[in-house]
This record gives structure tokens, sequence and C-alpha cells, in this order.
């Protein structure tokens, strides 16, 4: 990423969510990954097969072991969001995702901005 290569470039192209997701929040997946109705389509065409069965998988789960997947911890508190892209802004960790895949690093560099603004009214 660090050089823009196009090789990087083209293998992090089908990632994109994931990394604007990695990037903007700490964590790289949402409830939405995880369905069968809609597939999460970075993850690519042999995940269908996996979806079919998803329920019955997830009905073997014991249920206290799913407690909080659905909800607490895919909250990711805004503070810790923001603190996130500031560090990811100032490092030059956005810029090196711009020279590899410029859609998502504009899109996190305007998350970015937005966290620094945030932030720098807070310590007023």
């Amino acid at each position: 990423m660090r050089h823009g290569l196009p090789s990087t470039q083209k293998t992090l192209e089908s990632y994109s969510r994931i990394l604007c997701k990695l990037a903007t929040t700490g964590t790289q997946i949402t409830p939405d990954m995880h369905s069968s109705v809609a597939l999460f389509r970075d993850w690519g065409p042999h995940k269908a097969e996996l979806a079919k069965h998803l329920k019955e998988y997830r009905d073997a789960v014991p249920v206290e072991t799913l407690a909080g997947i659905t909800d607490k911890s895919w909250n990711v508190n805004r503070q810790t969001m923001d603190e996130l892209l500031t560090i990811e802004k100032e490092s030059g960790v956005i810029d090196m995702l711009k020279s590899s895949v410029a859609d998502v690093g504009d899109v996190v560099e305007e998350a970015a901005a937005e966290a620094i603004a945030r932030r720098e009214g807070h310590d007023e």
C-alpha cells in the first residue's frame, strides 16, 4: 500500500468495503455481512454454499455464546472511531490507502476530516 503498487491495488479492489469499515470503525464486519439473504460480495462466490446452511450453523451455537453479537459488539463508540481516524490521518495511513484504493481512501479521508472537526470542537 505504501508505494501504490498495481498488484496491491488489484488485490485490494475486491475488499473495498472491508477496508472502508476497518479504517473508519476499527472492525471489519457488520451484521449485514452475515446474511444468507444478501451475500457480502467481498467474501466471494464460495460463501454462497456456506450461506445456504447459515441458520443451521447458528442454531447449533449455544445462545449464551451469541450474547452481544448482534447488538453491542457491532456498535463502536464514536470517540474511538474519531481517535482511530485522527491517528490514521496523522500517521499517513489514509494517504497510503488513497494510493492503492483511491475511492476508499477518499471516503476515509472525508470521515477523518469530520472526526478531526468533531474532536477540535470538543477540545474548545
